[in-house]
């Protein structure tokens, strides 16, 4: 089977709710066709030195969105495969910055987002114990978000990583099947 490969200098962002599974799915698309990967809230809590939880803490969500839009837009400027945290589309600058790219929209239903968070204490956002209600308020807000910066949607419920790289592949022309990988 001949398999198309991404042009050099591709790029490729991410984005979706919390726990849908952009970080994983973009490392397995990033590593199968030899691209680099960048999870924006790593490179953020690298660029910080502190975790996200603690620039919450301490800069308030407010705060921490400034600190993602600088990170975001700097990470725009590299080639590879990008995943936005998933309330980084809320900023007008990011969704501006991401209009004429392929934006992948990774979505998920509540109940799914429910099994894949669990007790995450990671995700500042989800913190409490009413994590469908969370997520339920967060949908709501974003999903317009997301449709307006999409140019790929894929659905992720009940799916292995690799299948949904796989649909990802297919939908960006690069073929290949990435259901084997982890």
């Amino acid at each position: 089977m001949s398999t198309a490969r991404p042009p050099r200098g591709r790029q490729v962002v991410l984005v979706g709710l919390p726990g849908v599974g952009k970080s994983t799915v973009g490392a397995l698309l990033a590593r199968k066709y030899g691209l680099d990967f960048f999870d924006a809230d790593d490179c953020l809590e690298e660029q910080q030195g502190r975790s996200i939880s603690e620039i919450f803490a301490t800069d308030g969500e407010a705060g921490f969105r400034a600190i993602e839009t600088a990170t975001v837009i700097e990470l725009l400027s590299r080639p590879g495969v990008i995943a936005l945290g998933g309330g980084a589309v809320t900023n007008e600058a990011i969704r501006a910055a991401l209009a004429g790219r392929d934006v992948v929209w990774l979505t998920q239903s509540v109940g799914q987002g429910v099994e894949r968070i669990g007790s995450s204490t990671h995700r500042p956002l989800m913190a409490g114990s009413d994590i469908a209600g969370t997520l339920r308020r967060l949908k709501a807000g974003r999903d317009p978000l997301y449709r307006q910066v999409a140019t790929i949607r894929i659905d992720t419920d009940r799916k292995h990583p690799g299948r949904v790289a796989t649909e990802l592949a297919a939908a960006l022309g690069w073929g290949q099947d990435l259901e084997g990988e982890d």
